[in-house]
């Protein structure tokens, strides 16, 4: 088996699956966006679609439930 030809199905694999959650008609202009992420960042993220602004959890105890459920919500 040929390594390059892995790694091109893998990344292919890669962009569907991170294209599967956009509509189709979007396609065309989120590929080449996606495949420049993968190749630089590793890893699919989709920085266009991240709120501004920083993310923050709220401690753990601001969340309602057993822990386990609370831990949950905050790595969400």
């Amino acid at each position: 088996m040929n390594i390059d030809n892995a790694q091109q199905r893998e990344t292919v694999l890669a962009l569907k699956n991170a294209l599967r959650y956009i509509p189709s008609h979007l396609h065309k202009t989120l590929a080449p966006e996606f495949l420049e992420e993968l190749m630089t960042r590793g890893r699919i993220y989709g920085y266009r679609y991240r709120p501004a602004g920083s993310i923050k959890a709220k401690p753990v105890d601001q969340y309602t439930g057993i822990l386990e459920a609370r831990a949950l919500q905050l790595m969400i």
